[in-house]
């Protein structure tokens, strides 16, 4: 893997793998990955840390029926800091607070997934739009973003907090040799 943000061109192997079972009637997914993108990224000049290979490995009931299901009461959205409390808490996609019905489990040595909102078709982590603070990430940390908005902080976890402009209909238009910049 070519890790020097100064080269423009880079090398490295991302995979996924996603399985599929049925227990008892209920269809869990798995899914695997090392979170790298499967088109290359960049840090900024002014940003040091790059991506780095990790262990990213979970399991979730399928498509889950969460008809009736309610995460959130409507007295929680009473007053507008009700509303900022809720939205804007980086912990929202925590483990802990989502249903038990979908029986999310990381598996392994995982990398943390507090605050992964899903993964998107590029290979990399989709994190919620909060960064430290409960600022906008994307406003806090653009600065160490590529122009693909991603980055990777000083853990090396490659990651969005928002859709990539590097993704077209239905395809990546990111290249796979050639850094964004």
């Amino acid at each position: 893997m070519d890790t020097d943000a100064s080269e423009s061109t880079c090398t490295h192997v991302a995979f996924t793998c996603v399985t599929c079972k049925e227990v008892q009637g209920i269809v869990k997914i798995r899914v695997q990955s090392n979170n790298m993108p499967q088109m290359c990224w960049q840090t900024s000049t002014g940003n040091p840390n790059v991506a780095s290979y990790q262990i990213v490995d979970f399991s979730v009931t399928w498509n889950k029926d969460m008809t009736g299901v309610v995460n959130y009461p409507a007295s929680s959205w009473s007053t507008q800091d009700d509303t900022t409390n809720i939205l804007c808490d980086i912990s929202r996609t925590n483990e802990a607070n989502l249903p038990a019905d979908i029986n999310y489990s990381e598996n392994g040595s995982s990398i943390g997934m507090q605050t992964v909102a899903g993964f998107g078709r590029t290979n990399i982590a989709l994190y919620n739009g909060l960064a430290a603070g409960n600022a906008d990430a994307v406003l806090t940390e653009l600065s160490s973003m590529d122009k693909c908005v991603s980055h990777a902080p000083k853990q090396g976890v490659q990651h969005a907090h928002s859709i990539t402009p590097c993704m077209n209909g239905g395809g990546i238009t990111g290249s796979t040799t050639e850094k964004p910049g």
